[in-house]
């Protein structure tokens, strides 16, 4: 058995030992000091960092600074310094409890995926001549060594254990702030931060092949909590930050100096809509393989030739129109005044209701056929994409890595119906075909092939040999008739087009620009937005050249989301905006 940073030997003396809850009245073994004599603390010790008592000052501290308690602790009650720390003691609390919940959860569905691997691996011994048997087996395997066979099984108790002793920390100190004895909260302020330390200290000793099992998870938890308003959860993320490099992407991060390893400073970060849409974050490829690069040339050889030839402009490419001029219909997502939404995803019912998916504040919405409000409830998690099954819509958070279910009721009600843990940083969902399609961002970004519950059939992955198929998968779509799979690609500027088995059918390169949302019509056209230029974009199925879809002026702001769906007399194209509470719905005109 593989033995982590969370056995018992590793675990702090503290940890070990359950206190007693006691009231402030009678000595509590928390005021008493470490010592052979056992009495009670009265002083503190800057140099070492330590409380002791009488005793200890004439043994071992006769040269070394020191204070009385009393003088050290005055103004504790009103410090932020305790604030902060009850904050980080709750965070480690709801942490452990986390893990120790996912892992059942995790433990049936690798022995799910285990038993999947182990009938194709059956199937591959009896037709050893089929080589898509091989495929799969192989990319399964790859998936679930991604995943990690996590090094926890068997520490549930490990970890109810800490949320025990975590919580005896927090009932002391909570007797104590009753009474306003500043001494003895004072005391415990100054044990548990110790405890807090010796945890963090245990999670950098975890190797490389340990992190890959445990951190996903630990990070999972912590950055499931609101870190905009937990001043907790935002300095153990600090402190967890060597570890953890993709915390600088989400959350204030300090910035260490090369030499001395200093704190120079520290700045909170943009949301991720806003992040999409600067320049800042925008990289551009360091180097294409070569069908993408000879892809990228003839697309832009056709759009050339094809200008000359007409001697068409931008604007004049509106010859045949693809939206109707009448004006589009408008509906407001926004419940409150001057409430901000940034509309990441929009999903449509059979019956004609309507979703959006609000990632500013992690909601989602329902609306009916007549864009009435119906209700809306609030995810306890940062949301990116969704996708609806029959009544149950699937919901992507990247920050938890997992995807969390809401069912729709006939009387037009939400409520949670339970998640599936995967991976994190799940961008893009879509359904086709009785199968849920996942793409990963991230440090292992990828492609799933999940049924509805969770149970993982194929894993496509972003690389293939020397070739990479794609970085940064914001968004994804899948075609009804041809099972293509389309994928968005943020960071390569391009569209790539896959088959179910991972081979490539298509690429289209949209550079300068950086697509975001996809969709695709019944024709199997795609239609994306554009980020940064306030427009939508459209590729034939047959040609390589970039068409825009909306004509100049006719879009409020930047597109964040497109969706295209039959209407009653033609396909219409709903597109949404960031930062704004409406959302058009253009008439098709091919």
């Amino acid at each position: 058995m593989i033995k982590t940073a969370f056995d018992v030997k590793n675990l702090a003396s503290s940890l070990m030992v359950t206190p007693e809850r006691r009231p402030p009245t009678v000595v509590s073994k928390l005021t008493t000091c470490a010592c052979s004599e056992k009495r009670d603390v009265q002083f503190y010790c800057e140099e070492h960092d330590v409380i002791f008592c009488r005793t200890c000052k004439y043994n071992n501290h006769v040269h070394c600074k020191y204070q009385t308690l009393r003088h050290v602790a005055h103004g504790i009650l009103t410090n932020d310094k305790l604030y902060q720390t009850t904050k980080e003691l709750e965070t480690l609390r709801t942490v452990f409890t986390k893990l120790k919940e996912n892992r059942k959860l995790l433990s049936i569905q690798q022995r799910k995926e285990k038993r999947t691997m182990t009938e194709l691996t059956k199937k591959c011994e009896k037709d050893p001549v089929r080589g898509d048997f091989k495929n799969e087996v192989q990319q399964l395997a790859e998936a679930i060594h991604i995943n990690g066979e996590t090094c926890m099984v068997g520490n549930e108790q490990r970890f109810q254990q800490i949320v025990d002793n975590i919580d005896n920390y927090l009932k002391i100190m909570q007797e104590f702030i009753d009474v306003k004895d500043e001494v003895g909260v004072y005391i415990v302020h100054h044990l548990s931060q110790k405890e807090l330390s010796a945890i963090k200290s245990y999670l950098n000793l975890i190797d490389e092949d340990q992190s890959r099992h445990i951190l996903p998870q630990l990070q999972s938890a912590v950055f499931g909590h609101h870190m905009d308003t937990n001043l907790g959860n935002v300095k153990m993320s600090r402190q967890l930050h060597v570890k953890l490099p993709e915390i600088s992407n989400t959350i204030a991060s300090p910035v260490h100096s090369p030499t001395d390893g200093s704190i120079v400073s520290s700045a909170r970060t943009m949301s991720r809509g806003a992040r999409l849409n600067s320049g800042r974050w925008r990289f551009k490829p360091l180097f294409k393989p070569q069908s993408i690069r000879m892809a990228s040339i003839l697309s832009s050889l056709t759009l050339a030739q094809s200008r000359v030839s007409r001697g068409l402009t931008r604007t004049s490419t509106f010859a045949k129109k693809l939206v109707s001029s009448v004006a589009p219909e408008e509906f407001n997502v926004s419940v409150a005044d001057g409430e901000e939404n940034n509309v990441t995803s929009m999903a449509k019912l059979r019956d004609g209701r309507f979703v959006v998916l609000d990632c500013r504040s992690n909601r989602i919405k329902l609306f009916g056929k007549d864009n009435s409000f119906y209700c809306e409830m609030a995810l306890h998690s940062s949301v990116w994409d969704c996708t609806v099954v029959g009544k149950t819509i699937f919901i992507t958070c990247p920050a938890e890595g997992k995807i969390q279910r809401v069912q729709v009721t006939a009387n037009n009600r939400l409520f949670e119906a339970g998640a599936i843990l995967t991976q994190r940083d799940c961008m893009g969902i879509c359904f086709c075909k009785n199968r849920i399609y996942v793409s990963y961002a991230g440090l292992n970004p990828g492609i799933k092939i999940l049924n509805r519950d969770g149970i993982m059939h194929k894993y496509i992955s972003a690389n293939q040999g020397k070739t990479k198929l794609f970085q940064n998968p914001l968004y994804i779509h899948v075609a009804k008739v041809t099972k293509y799979i389309y994928i968005s690609d943020f960071t390569l500027q391009r569209i790539t087009i896959l088959d179910v088995k991972g081979n490539v059918k298509r690429v289209i390169d949209v550079s300068p620009n950086w697509p975001k949302a996809i969709t695709v019509d019944k024709d199997e056209n795609v239609i994306f937005a554009v980020s940064g230029e306030n427009d939508v974009r459209m590729v034939r199925k047959d040609r390589f050249r970039v068409l825009p879809m909306i004509p100049t002026g006719r879009l409020d702001g930047d597109p964040s989301s497109v969706m295209c769906r039959p209407g009653y007399d033609g396909q219409r194209l709903y597109v949404a905006f960031d930062g704004l509470s409406t959302v058009k719905v253009f008439k098709l005109l091919y």
